[in-house]
């Protein structure tokens, strides 16, 4: 599956293995709404295959060591668009 921003493009597997849901679920569970960003963006990296973006050029660095707002949207999005991806992996299309 392919994610497509205007600063970012990245792809996750259009399948993922039930030992990449675990890990993906893993790392995005939690009961506190106060890092739930922080734990969708880990879940995110634990399925991302390929990632392109001038803002945050690699996806593993430290978020401690970026300052810009921009690079926390685009890491919002990504979080988001993986977990919305995952909780419907089973939904059956509409016609």
């Amino acid at each position: 599956m392919k994610f497509e921003h205007k600063d970012c493009t990245f792809e996750i597997p259009d399948r993922p293995t039930v030992r990449q849901q675990l890990m993906f679920f893993g790392a995005a569970s939690g009961v506190s709404a106060t890092d739930a960003m922080l734990r969708y963006w880990e879940g995110a990296k634990a399925l991302i295959t390929k990632w392109e973006s001038k803002v945050i050029p690699d996806y593993k660095i430290s978020l401690d060591d970026m300052t810009d707002p921009t690079q926390a949207q685009l890491i919002i999005w990504a979080g988001l668009e993986c977990l919305k991806f995952m909780n419907s992996l089973e939904d059956i299309p509409k016609n």
